[in-house]
């Protein structure tokens, strides 16, 4: 009987091991992956704007149909990226991911209510050339993403706020 009990506690415990090893491991993992992916589909430090959730596209399966997004997969390897954008008067949030899928910058509506944000992302040894009074941002990583979303508040100005999307813009300095 001890020997059975022994051989199950020991089997439940490698299982629960091997659980926890598995989730861990998907969770630092597919997200880094799902950012590398994205950045692979278009060049980066460049705008882009995702299909309309209907459109056949294996980044609008999951999204929300009252948000439009965009997103820059940026590289401030050799130079700093300006992010420039025209706000909404509706909810909009900026996200910046790093590579390993961390988010470690987020501003939206409640920080700033409308006008144009301007920021730059640059590593510390870019910065000792940037203007004064630059809202400057450190990311952990040379290569990331940024992700843009805004409010549609009616799918009759869908293409009003997909218009506006297309203002903003990441650009090397």
């Amino acid at each position: 009987m001890k020997k059975l009990l022994f051989w199950l506690t020991t089997t439940l415990l490698i299982a629960a091991i091997g659980h926890v090893s598995t989730l861990l491991y998907f969770q630092f993992n597919l997200q880094s992956a799902a950012i590398e992916k994205i950045a692979d589909q278009k060049p980066p430090n460049t705008l882009n704007l995702l299909a309309s959730v209907g459109a056949k596209s294996m980044f609008t399966s999951l999204v929300s149909p009252d948000i439009s997004y965009g997103y820059c997969s940026y590289d401030v390897s050799e130079n700093p990226l300006r992010v420039r954008v025209q706000l909404p008067s509706t909810y909009w949030s900026l996200a910046a991911y790093s590579t390993d899928g961390k988010n470690f910058f987020t501003i939206n509506n409640q920080q700033i209510k409308t006008g144009e944000l301007e920021i730059v992302f640059a590593l510390e040894q870019q910065q000792t050339y940037l203007e004064e009074g630059t809202t400057i941002v450190t990311p952990p990583s040379e290569t990331g993403l940024f992700l843009f979303r805004t409010f549609v508040p009616n799918r009759s100005l869908t293409e009003v706020v997909q218009a506006q999307m297309k203002e903003t813009s990441c650009t090397p300095l």
